[in-house]
């Protein structure tokens, strides 16, 4: 099980505060900014978007940034509540439990162990030069860190060419505020890095 593209049911968001900054170029489809909104409403709006996931993956990236806004180190109870507001077909099904214990096991062991410490949500699946930026932080001295979170099995080469395709795209939008991109497997342990700023990779 892959990421799956990112579903057409995302809601545009416009806020005054979002024009570009110098040397920045303006995202195709913003469906979340943490600048200029309060914690309530990111909140409901997080909510809204956890409730329509439709895949384990994309669940699982909209949890951790529902997380981030209600706490820095969100508990296993608020993670499994959370993740326990997804939609599904029959909520009662054994496919329904197995997927909200996957999504809560996932969302549990990035902020065990990637979450960018200090960090904020910046803005969720937002998209530059066709590519879809599914986390993006913004770290404590204001630079800009993507996350790219897979819930399946891939080639070493694929991680590579996905973090080489978000660094091209995130240099390319956001400048030297460009910190640089992590491509995290989790359920692989496998995390392929590029910094932003001089292109090397780990």
């Amino acid at each position: 099980m892959t990421c799956t593209p990112d579903l057409p049911d995302l809601r545009a968001i416009d806020r005054p505060d979002l024009s570009p900054k110098p040397g920045e170029t303006p995202g195709t489809r913003l469906s979340l900014h943490r600048v200029g909104a309060d914690d309530s409403e990111l909140s409901e709006e997080l909510a809204a978007l956890v409730s329509s996931a439709s895949t384990v993956c994309v669940a699982t990236r909209r949890v951790v940034a529902l997380c981030s806004v209600r706490s820095a180190q969100p508990s296993l109870d608020l993670i499994t509540e959370i993740a326990s507001t997804r939609r599904t077909a029959r909520r009662s099904s054994s496919g329904h439990q197995a997927a909200l214990g996957a999504v809560t096991t996932l969302v549990a062991s990035y902020f065990a162990d990637h979450f960018p410490a200090g960090a904020q949500l910046h803005s969720l699946e937002e998209t530059h030069a066709e590519v879809r930026f599914g986390l993006l932080w913004r770290l404590p001295d204001g630079d800009l860190l993507a996350d790219d979170l897979q819930t399946g099995r891939m080639h070493a080469n694929t991680f590579a060419s996905r973090a080489e395709a978000h660094a091209a795209a995130g240099r390319l939008a956001f400048g030297d505020r460009f910190a640089g991109v992590r491509v995290v497997g989790l359920r692989t342990a496998t995390t392929f890095s590029i910094d932003g700023r001089d292109g090397s990779a780990s």
